[in-house]
């Protein structure tokens, strides 16, 4: 999985690729986002495109002074993007 930090990175790879998005803060990588997850990638291979997640760190609540528990951190986030076979992650 290749990881690109800012949305302004992902401008050169989205015009070399066809992709499949989905956004939304994953806080944790639970059975419901997995099923998401899978749905994605499973409809990007059947389109020759690449399964694609934009997430956002820090998660939006916390940018408006909520204090919550994540599930997941950022690295283990990513690391089950890339164990579920998710392409990008932005």
């Amino acid at each position: 999985m290749k990881t690109l930090y800012g949305s302004e990175n992902f401008k050169p790879v989205s015009r070399q690729y066809n992709i499949f998005l989905t956004l939304g803060s994953y806080d944790g990588v639970h059975a419901g986002h997995q099923k998401i997850l899978k749905t994605l990638i499973e409809k990007a291979r059947k389109n020759n495109a690449k399964a694609t997640v934009l997430t956002y760190e820090p998660h939006p609540r916390i940018l408006f002074g909520n204090n919550i528990k994540l599930l997941n951190t950022l690295e283990e986030k990513l690391l089950l993007f890339e164990k579920i076979g998710i392409d990008f992650c932005i």
